[in-house]
C-alpha cells in the first residue's frame, strides 16, 4: 500500500491498509498512525472530564445530603429502599432481642402523629444502641434514618444500620431515672 492515501480515519479504517481499526490511534496490523480528526479526541477527553466531574458531584450529594423527613402516612410501597428520615414519638417502651449474652436486635414503633412504623437495628448496630444507652423508652422523642423496608402484605418498618441514625431528641420522664436504655436493661 502507498502512503498516498487520505490521512483522515473514516469509518474506523486504516490510511495504510484499509482494515477496520475501530477507534484506536494506531494500526494494529501494520502500525501505521491513525489520523483522528480533533474534534473527536477533543469530545473523547471531554466526555471523560464530565463523567469524572458529575461522579464527584454525585459522590459530594451522597455524602454531604440529608434525607427528607417524611410524615409516616406518606411511606407508600413505591419507596420500598428508599432512606429517609422520621422524626416523632415513641409510644412504648423498645424491645431488645438478647442471644448469646449480647443485643441481636432492637425494636421499637415511632409515631410521628400521621401513623406510626417499626424501626429496628439487628446485629452490631443492636449492640451498639444498647452500649450507647441509645434505647429508646416510651414518650421518647426521636429523630431516626434508615432504610424503609415494605413486605408485601405487611407494614413498613425503618430499618437503622448505625448508631448515628437514631438521635433521642427529648427523654420522658421514664428516661431519665438512669436505667432505661442502660446495657442489660430489658425492655
Amino acid at each position: 500500500m502507498t502512503g498516498t492515501r487520505s490521512q483522515s480515519n473514516r469509518g474506523g479504517r486504516c490510511p495504510m491498509c484499509e482494515r477496520f481499526i475501530g477507534p484506536v490511534d494506531t494500526c494494529p496490523f501494520c502500525d501505521a498512525p491513525a489520523c483522528r480528526p480533533l474534534s473527536l479526541r477533543v469530545l473523547r477527553y471531554a466526555a471523560l472530564a464530565l463523567a469524572l466531574i458529575g461522579l464527584g458531584l454525585l459522590y459530594l450529594m451522597a455524602v454531604r445530603g440529608e434525607p427528607p423527613v417524611i410524615r409516616t402516612a406518606d411511606i407508600k410501597p413505591a419507596m420500598n429502599s428508599a432512606f429517609v428520615r422520621v422524626v416523632g414519638t415513641v409510644p412504648a417502651n423498645a424491645r431488645v432481642t438478647v442471644k448469646y449474652g449480647k443485643a441481636d436486635y432492637v425494636s421499637f414503633r415511632i409515631d410521628d402523629g400521621s401513623g406510626t412504623i417499626n424501626a429496628g437495628a439487628a446485629g452490631s448496630c443492636a449492640v451498639k444502641l444498647v452500649e450507647q444507652w441509645l434505647v429508646p423508652v416510651a414518650g421518647d422523642r426521636v429523630d431516626v434514618t434508615g432504610e424503609v423496608n415494605i413486605r408485601q402484605g405487611k407494614t413498613g418498618r425503618i430499618i437503622i444500620d448505625a448508631p448515628g441514625h437514631l438521635v433521642i431528641l427529648a427523654r420522658s420522664a421514664a428516661g431519665t431515672n438512669g436505667t432505661a436504655g442502660a446495657p442489660g436493661a430489658t425492655h
